[in-house]
């Protein structure tokens, strides 16, 4: 267990850079002018929401653990 607690830090950051080139595709795509479909805009939307949840996820097994550890 602590093996794979000693990886989420590394994992957050990874997902923290996805989240930040989808939110970027996004952006960069309303600022062209409207060259990706509203459909394309609302699967990035999700994706960004899904690798949110994925890092808040992470961050609770991180408090979570911690919390355990204190208690032993």
């Amino acid at each position: 267990m602590q093996n794979f607690l000693d990886y989420i830090p590394v994992m957050i950051i990874f997902l923290l850079g996805a989240v930040v080139i989808v939110l970027l595709a996004g952006v960069v795509g309303m600022a062209v002018g409207g060259k990706i479909t509203p459909r394309v805009r609302n699967h990035l939307m999700k994706a960004r929401v899904g690798l949110q949840a994925l890092i808040l996820i992470l961050v609770a097994i991180l408090v979570v653990a911690s919390w355990m550890g204190d208690k032993q």
